[in-house]
């Protein structure tokens, strides 16, 4: 009988212990993901001048990871019937997240981690703008607030950055732009199609990769146009190719080959590891963890690229993130009061829609007695 009891009261306790082990596995391994993504990154444009190729080389790591997950049913992973419609909603999307992607490794040469926080957060608040100009969405007055600190202090951090060249801002400006373009365009097309996560993901993953040949050879990065015998103007911000990607992906440093695979296997596995991490843990959590992710991914850099931030740039980095977490938590409170509001008027709707129609049955069925009582009459 003692041992039944223990067990008994032993039991929530094991069950929180039980949970806590997936909690910890994929926060951990949503923090090796993104701090190995953020410093790869930036550390492998310093030593392989070829964004292009490197964003081709995820892509397609991605898309084969993806195929395998569901071919192995890995996590219950799968795709639904693909439909024309669906290949051509997703072709607009892939366009533009083939202008993002390469629009922030063609930036991280010339702009610091820190600098590339603080734009990540004021493509936040960019998107917001549009949302409630463009689609009419509401916001409360804390959310108002946390913009309002975002941009304030964006700008502050922004005129002191003497790390950060004009080119790698207009490069960041370009990602911010095609982010929004990108959310906006997901809101309007994306309930349109019936696909999983895994057959969405795949699909733009493929399609991104003949945008990324045709710039890879517009730019000179793979010289099939210098073969012919014709010279392209380089992108600003771009090195001049000297070597071909594959010379110089051989020559590159020890670590910068094993980033490249690194980075490759990482960005394919980030969209399983944030929905095994949203079954465990909220999605504030999520939003919390993430940010701590990129104060060690700042921390992390300083030391590694060596750039030293002022105090009074930590101090406006700092307000940004949080202020980051703050909007992002107020968001998620004001959708949540938004679709119950929604819930209870439809639910309404359905019960007023019930009484009329027994109000009519009613009516209905006095209208047999008043004609049968007239032909009494």
């Amino acid at each position: 009988m003692g041992l039944g009891g223990h067990g008994g009261g032993d039991g929530p306790a094991e069950g929180a212990v039980a949970k806590m082990g997936p909690v910890l596995f994929w926060s951990g391994a949503l923090a090796v993901a993104a701090i190995t993504l953020t410093i790869g990154n930036k550390w492998i444009m310093l030593d392989f001048s070829f964004p292009l190729s490197l964003l081709l080389v995820q892509n397609t790591t991605a898309a084969v990871v993806i195929l395998v997950s569901v071919l192995l049913k890995l996590g219950g992973a799968k795709f639904e019937k693909f439909t024309f419609q669906q290949v051509l909603i997703i072709f607009g999307s892939a366009f533009v997240s083939t202008v993002q992607l390469a629009a922030s490794l063609i930036a991280l040469p010339h702009v610091s981690i820190a600098t590339l926080t603080v734009f990540s957060n004021m493509r936040a608040l960019i998107q917001s703008a549009m949302e409630f100009c463009l689609l009419g969405e509401r916001f409360g007055w804390r959310e108002f607030a946390a913009l309002g600190l975002i941009a304030g202090s964006s700008i502050f951090y922004s005129a002191g950055d003497k790390t950060s060249s004009i080119v790698g801002m207009i490069w960041l400006i370009i990602n911010c732009m095609a982010y929004v373009v990108l959310g906006l365009y997901k809101r309007f097309f994306y309930n349109k199609i019936k696909q999983t996560d895994a057959g969405i993901g795949f699909t733009e993953n493929v399609l991104t990769i003949p945008f990324i040949l045709a710039i890879c050879v517009a730019t000179g990065e793979v010289p099939l146009l210098k073969m012919m015998g014709i010279d392209m103007a380089l992108i600003p911000g771009m090195a001049v190719h000297v070597k071909t990607p594959w010379q110089a992906a051989a020559d590159a440093k020890i670590i910068t080959k094993m980033l490249i695979v690194g980075t490759s296997l990482f960005a394919a596995s980030m969209n399983i590891v944030y929905i095994n991490l949203f079954r465990n843990v909220s999605a504030t959590s999520v939003t919390v963890l993430s940010n701590m992710n990129k104060v060690i991914s700042i921390t992390m850099a300083v030391f590694l690229f060596h750039k030293v931030l002022p105090p009074l740039q930590i101090l406006a980095l700092a307000i940004v993130m949080f202020a980051g977490v703050w909007f992002g938590m107020e968001r998620k409170k004001t959708r949540a009061k938004q679709k119950a509001a929604a819930k209870e008027a439809a639910a309404a709707a359905e019960i007023e829609m019930a009484e009329n129609g027994d109000a009519d049955d009613d009516e209905d069925d006095m209208r047999p007695l008043q004609e049968s009582d007239s032909d009494e009459d």
